[in-house]
């Protein structure tokens, strides 16, 4: 394949299908979750990627909200892509793909109606998540008393907007085309909201409503200022916040320190405290196999060499005592045959034999999640180190049967953490490369222009700012478990490359895509950090 150790910017259905049939080995990828997250283009679902009447069978009677319509096409999508995966996979490949908590069982139901059989999931575990929650108290507080002037004021622009709407004899979803803001699931939905009065356009699209309607400046100052209906209740200033901001993206806007305030309100006061939603500690990553072109695994994996877990390869180092009863340091009664007709009972002390390690687990941590984890568990302290054993002679069979036996059992040591993977993530790994970035690179959609020059508005070099880079350790330890060395490894969603990297890292080759120029160039810049490996 041309393909092979190739990083690719384009759509990745469409690339994958000039891939041929059963061409790679695993799948390994970081998808969209249909989350809007930070308001990106490329996690967004809001326009429709089916036709009207498909979306209306699909969503059947009754689901009007615009969020199930979203929920609806992030399916669809998803099947979509992963319906490619599935040819190009040999089969009994493996697909992994992380997902987002609320919108995770989307993703595995498009997986799996596009033929994959679902085998497990895998829960990652990490401590450095950020909530993203309301507060209430204060949404509540910004509601503090209804803006009537505001309101009539909007309420008498919608009622101009139609009028001279119908004047023009320009029905809502026209309006909406000539602008260039029509949307395929709301159709006129915008113009309704704004000639009812509950909301306002941007500025952008009022120059626009009004050359298209010959409207003249009178609310020019409403549309600038774009006044909220409630007039928000002062709260009391206690102290600050200080909340840095986790990557600092192109637009150059820095975090600030947060004002720590009090409840104006009663009713923020009774609210205080209360939002909507937990800390983000997990990701489930869906483990999703071809079927089999063959009647058993065995030979499956003799034809194709997919079909299995390297579970050996996967295994967790212990030092534990990991032989499950099958040593006893007390020693093992035998008899043996001292002469034609009599026995005598002996004790014999078998070797510790140490397995190679804990089976590897459906729970991954990270080393935050795995020191918060030993703190709950507590540190375990057991065993003991035994050398050497010496049983004695006896004489009565006339021959000596002295046996030096050397074994060591391991202690049990550590916290609840040893039990499971931790992904250790290097401070260093995720900006690897990037100073190496050209100048002036194209935004990637739903973000500002970006910063000049090599380095960021702080003026330090240029950095990876992907805002959901996975850790180098955990890509690596996914893509071993299913796959050999030499192994073709596809990541349709390779983000900022860390799919590509573990791949170099482990010897495997790869095959990467994005639709974002800048997240292709920071790939590149990364891969290229990495020193070839010779594929054996």
């Amino acid at each position: 394949m041309d393909y092979i150790n190739q990083i690719i910017y384009g759509d990745c259905i469409e690339i994958m299908k000039t891939f041929p049939d059963n061409s790679v080995d695993a799948v390994v990828t970081d998808p969209p979750y249909g989350l809007e997250f930070m308001g990106k283009d490329w996690d967004s679902f809001r326009a429709t990627r089916q036709t009207k009447n498909q979306l209306i069978t699909f969503l059947g009677a009754g689901m009007k909200s615009q969020t199930r319509k979203q929920l609806v096409n992030f399916q669809k999508w998803c099947q979509d892509w992963s319906t490619e995966a599935l040819r190009v996979l040999k089969p009994g490949g493996y697909l992994l793909a992380f997902g987002g908590t609320r919108t995770y069982h989307r993703l595995v139901c498009g997986i799996e109606d596009a033929g994959f059989e679902i085998r497990d999931t895998i829960m990652w575990l990490y401590g450095s998540g950020f909530p993203k929650s309301l507060d209430i108290s204060k949404a509540i507080d910004k509601r503090a008393e209804k803006n009537l002037k505001v309101i009539e004021e909007k309420r008498k622009l919608g009622e101009w907007l139609k009028e001279k709407r119908i004047e023009k004899c320009i029905n809502q979803k026209e309006l909406c085309e000539l602008g260039g803001f029509y949307d395929k699931i709301n159709h006129g939905g915008a113009v309704t909201n704004w000639e009812k009065g509950y909301n306002l356009p941007t500025w952008n699209i009022w120059i626009k409503l009004k050359d298209i309607l010959d409207l003249d400046d009178r609310y020019d100052h409403l549309i600038e200022g774009r006044p909220k209906n409630y007039i928000e209740a002062e709260r009391e200033v206690i102290g600050k916040h200080n909340a840095p901001a986790k990557e600092i993206y192109q637009s150059g806007e820095l975090s600030k320190d947060v004002d720590i305030t009090l409840p104006a309100t009663p009713e923020a006061k009774q609210w205080a405290g209360w939002g909507t939603a937990l800390k983000p500690a997990c990701e489930p990553i869906v483990v999703a196999r071809k079927p089999l072109s063959e009647s058993t695994v065995a030979e499956n994996v003799l034809k194709w060499g997919t079909g299995g877990i390297d579970i050996d390869g996967g295994r967790i180092g212990t030092s534990d005592n990991l032989n499950g009863g099958g040593y006893n340091p007390k020693g093992t009664s035998k008899k043996v045959l001292s002469n034609a007709s009599s026995y005598a009972t002996i004790v014999i002390y078998n070797e510790f034999v140490q397995p190679q390690g804990r089976f590897p687990a459906n729970v991954i941590l990270d080393e935050e999640a795995g020191a918060m984890l030993d703190e709950m568990s507590g540190v375990l302290k057991s065993g003991k180190h035994i050398i050497g054993r010496k049983n004695g002679s006896n004489a009565a069979f006339g021959k000596e049967l002295n046996r030096i036996n050397t074994y060591n059992i391991p202690s049990n040591i550590g916290g609840a953490s040893r039990f499971f993977y931790c992904a250790k993530a290097s401070k260093s790994e995720r900006n690897r490369g990037c100073e190496g970035l050209p100048l002036g690179l194209p935004p990637a959609s739903g973000r500002s222009k970006p910063a000049e020059g090599r380095k960021n508005a702080l003026g330090e070099p240029r950095q990876n700012n992907h805002p959901t880079v996975k850790p180098l350790a955990l890509m690596e330890y996914l893509i071993k478990l299913v796959s050999q060395k030499g192994a073709v490894i596809l990541d349709p969603f390779c983000g900022s490359g860390t799919t590509a990297m573990g791949c170099k890292n482990t010897g495997r080759k790869y095959i990467v895509i994005d639709n974002e120029k800048e997240y292709i160039e920071i790939t590149k810049c990364r891969v290229r950090a990495i020193p070839e490996l010779l594929f054996v």
